[in-house]
């Protein structure tokens, strides 16, 4: 069989597979990459290498753009768009009145938890206050800085290692691109297109700093938001200058990023630390300088200190320790230079590790370089800060500390100040359900309470507060009404939840549990999870048709205790058979397109589980993808990477076997299906 032959086979299934998975590039990427592999590549051990690095690359990309696609992020739409879901549900709730929600003082008003806003009125609710106006002078140049990174580690074991480094520096306020070196905080660029060709090379871009999402804010606002959540009064700073890792192809690390705060006399004051970690959670820390701290002779004119309170390293302890940061002025150096020290102390006294960034050479200046001094920085430093090389550097530096580290240490569940990591398309799916679950629960109690919900909210609004019937109405003076806050920390929450039987018996082991393990945070914990206390699922299981009952039993055959990462519950897992009292509601309150959503995720995320929990060598992999934010259902784009390498592989031999036996017609019916293997396997999993 030759490949004119085979054509309509392969058209067929393409154009299925597109109109059932709706991933155009991804479908024509792969299809292309199996027509050059069957025409082209001989049958050997290095096209089959080559073809599983082209899917797994092809599965790493398809869950970056998770994060990096702006229709994933709801929070940018009109409130409307996320109420109109409530027309899939015979329920309709009372409304809470506009003058219910007051406008805070200040855009965090006095939310207790620093990183997170409390309600956000109609005023406030695209994180922008009303009046705020953008700073018409800024302070510094916009330089590119040439610097070196040394790591030295003195307990609990030696070791030292350095590389190349790239950071920009920008004027908070200047809003200017320079190509085609580097943009700044540019709207014109707008490298965050699906289609748009960016004008430079580098980019500094306000969504990618502060707290997660965004993407309509410039970094001046998103200064202001950072300030305000740490009970800083934004009107103490005049200037402010920003120095981090770009972004190359809409793709940023940032491990360690500067705000520099200055005083209307120019006087640098306080800094604002951002540390992005390898589990890619985030926390942001404003430091003020050291009282009575005198500069000496050296290039340091700022010290300051905090407590570190995120796990940064499995090699290093969330023990009690600080930091010691020592660092120039970056707007006062003649010499276009930085210099940043940062050393880790122990409370008791002693050096656990040193972190120095310096200049090797004087920086560039974006504004006043020539186009050959351009494109000659863009040549030598392009590769630096990519995602790829910082990704590399990390993990192999990682393996080598790994052979000589006397332990590793499991990573907790963050603390309320840390921003967890940013969810993936299931989380997010499943964070509505959650959302629209809590608030029927709230709205059908029968006694005055409100919840306010707070979540990671780079997806959707960080705030919203839900009323019972009787706390809108009038009540005697004898009945209190109740205010109760529940904080998501982490979206492994929202995995999480749909494994148990009953919400109750959920929110004991994700909110009343161990702290280290705990996934989401409230005052009154206890208080919150009694709201379900008497829920339970019907005795008899209601399935939408008869046609998702086999689905539906698949998806409890496969349910199971949710993955253990880091430290294990110190409640014991109840498995159960059938629905959910979760699963059950979203069935009568839903529509069929909602229904079938909801139940794609739960087996993505349970079959995940199953797959990577089980299959010896695959559970430990699991385990250690999950030590760096991946979760399982991630995990399994790399098992589906393996499986459309097989079947590309077995296209192939098939497709010889026939072509050299002339074939009848049911071998002509084999190379036509091996042909479409790779789409009907699209299909299969799209359908199901």
């Amino acid at each position: 069989m030759d490949l004119f032959t085979a054509s309509p086979s392969l058209l067929l299934s393409f154009a299925a597979r597109v109109a059932l998975e709706r991933k155009t590039l991804l479908a024509f990427a792969e299809n292309v990459l199996l027509l050059a592999l069957i025409q082209w590549a001989p049958f050997s051990l290095l096209s089959c290498l080559g073809a599983l690095s082209l899917f797994l690359a092809f599965a790493f990309f398809e869950t970056r753009w998770e994060y990096i696609d702006p229709s994933n992020n709801i929070r940018e739409n009109p409130w409307g768009k996320i109420e109109s879901e409530k027309g899939a549900f015979s329920h309709e709730g009372p409304v809470c009145p506009k003058d219910k929600i007051s406008s805070p003082k200040s855009l965090f008003g006095s939310c207790p938890m620093a990183s997170r806003p409390p309600p956000l009125s109609e005023e406030v609710e695209n994180r922008v206050i009303e009046g705020w106006t953008e700073p018409t002078e800024t302070y510094g140049k916009p330089i590119l800085y040439q610097c070196h990174m040394a790591h030295r580690r003195t307990a609990p074991f030696k070791d030292l290692f350095s590389h190349s480094y790239l950071y920009v520096g920008t004027p908070v306020g200047l809003r200017e691109c320079y190509g085609p070196l580097v943009s700044m905080d540019y709207d014109g660029t707008r490298p965050y297109s699906k289609w748009s060709i960016p004008k430079a090379w580098f980019h500094i871009r306000a969504k990618d700093f502060g707290l997660r999402g965004g993407r309509h804010m410039t970094l001046s606002q998103k200064l202001r938001e950072i300030i305000t959540s740490e009970g800083a009064d934004p009107s103490e700073w005049a200037y402010a200058y920003l120095v981090a890792e770009p972004s190359v192809n809409s793709w940023t690390t940032n491990p360690l990023g500067f705000w520099y705060l200055y005083s209307a006399e120019k006087k640098l004051t306080a800094i604002i630390v951002e540390l992005n970690t390898s589990f890619n959670e985030r926390r942001l820390w404003l430091v003020r300088a050291t009282p009575g701290y005198q500069p000496k002779n050296g290039p340091y004119v700022f010290r300051g200190e905090f407590d570190k309170d995120a796990f940064v390293s499995p090699f290093m302890p969330l023990s009690p320790c600080g930091y010691i940061i020592n660092m120039s002025d970056p707007c006062a150096n003649e010499n276009n230079e930085i210099d940043i020290l940062i050393t880790l102390r122990k409370k008791e006294g002693g050096s656990l590790m040193v972190t120095r960034v310096i200049s090797t050479a004087p920086g560039l200046n974006a504004s006043t370089a020539s186009m050959w001094e351009k494109l000659k920085f863009i040549a030598r430093w392009c590769y630096v800060p990519s995602a790829t090389t910082t990704t590399y550097r990390i993990l192999s530096q990682a393996a080598r500390i790994y052979t000589k580290a006397p332990r590793t240490y499991a990573r907790p569940e963050a603390c309320t100040k840390v921003l967890g990591r940013p969810a993936r398309a299931v989380e997010r799916t499943l964070e509505r359900y959650f959302r629209l679950y809590l608030k029927d629960t709230v709205e059908k109690y029968p006694q005055p309470i409100s919840v306010t919900y707070l979540n990671p909210g780079e997806h959707s609004r960080k705030s919203e507060t839900f009323y019972s019937a009787s706390y809108l109405s009038d009540i005697p003076e004898t009945k209190s009404k109740r205010d109760i806050t529940i904080q998501v920390k982490s979206p492994l929450f929202y995995n999480h939840f749909f494994h148990y039987q009953t919400p109750y018996e959920a929110l004991e082991n994700e909110l009343l549990d161990d702290e280290r393990t705990c996934t989401a945070w409230s005052p009154s914990p206890a208080e919150f999870a009694f709201l379900f206390k008497g829920i339970t699922p019907a005795k008899s299981d209601i399935y939408p048709s008869t046609k998702s009952r086999e689905q539906w039993r698949l998806v409890s055959l496969l349910r199971g205790a949710p993955v253990a990462v880091g430290y294990p519950h110190t409640s014991p897992y109840q498995p159960f058979k059938g629905l959910s009292a979760m699963d059950q509601w979203v069935i009568q309150q839903c529509s069929k397109d909602q229904v079938r959503e909801y139940r794609r995720s739960l087996l993505g995320i349970f079959l995940g589980d199953r797959i990577a929990g089980v299959v010896g060598p695959l559970k430990q992999l699991s385990e250690d993808f999950e030590q760096v934010g991946l979760s399982r259902d991630a995990v399994l784009k790399i098992y589906d990477a393996w499986i459309k390498t097989g079947l590309v592989v077995g296209t192939k031999i098939v497709l010889q076997r026939t072509g050299e036996s002339g074939g009848d017609l049911s071998q002509e019916l084999i190379g036509w299906t091996a042909f479409a293997a790779l789409n009907i396997w699209a299909c299969f999993k799209a359908v199901w």
